[in-house]
């Protein structure tokens, strides 16, 4: 064999193993440009809503938005005030089931908070026809109650 076939050969041979080599690497896949579903399906959001129940257009004369009752006084039966509402807690349902009342204190300063049942809070109006939040219970069962101590919620995750 002469020089010139041998070299003929050695280029053939690696032009043979690199078009095989090329063709091996693009027969790979590519990852899918969509993560593939969890193990743990999510379930539908509220199943139970039709499209003409699934937006709230008008609310209720009632009703009272979350922003309206931060901050607010909350007066027991005697029209004391016995603190204010520092946060509302919502469960995984989306409903409000407590209210966090800071007592005592001033300006913020030794202040103590509470979780109240949302189901204890009323709402009653003073003579002017002014809103207030009520509660039945005093100044010394709210002073004893335990003091709210928020835990890590989904949220803060």
């Amino acid at each position: 064999m002469s020089k010139t076939q041998n070299t003929l050969r050695l280029a053939l041979l690696a032009s043979v193993v690199s078009l095989g080599m090329f063709s091996a690497a693009s027969a790979q896949t590519a990852p899918p440009l969509v993560p593939a579903p969890s193990s743990t399906p999510v379930p539908p959001l509220a199943p139970s809503l039709t499209p003409d129940t699934f937006f709230s257009g008008k609310l209720q004369p009632a009703n009272w938005l979350a922003s309206d009752a931060m901050n607010e006084p909350v007066h027991n039966l005697q029209k004391e005030k016995i603190g204010e509402v520092n946060d509302l807690v919502i469960d995984g349902d989306g409903k409000v089931v407590a209210a966090i009342i800071g007592i005592g204190g001033f300006l913020g300063m030794g202040e103590k908070d509470v979780a109240i049942n949302i189901r204890a809070v009323r709402m009653n109006h003073d003579e002017k026809g002014k809103t207030l939040l009520v509660l039945d219970v005093s100044k010394d069962a709210l002073k004893a109650a335990p003091t709210y101590k928020p835990m890590k919620t989904a949220k803060s995750n």
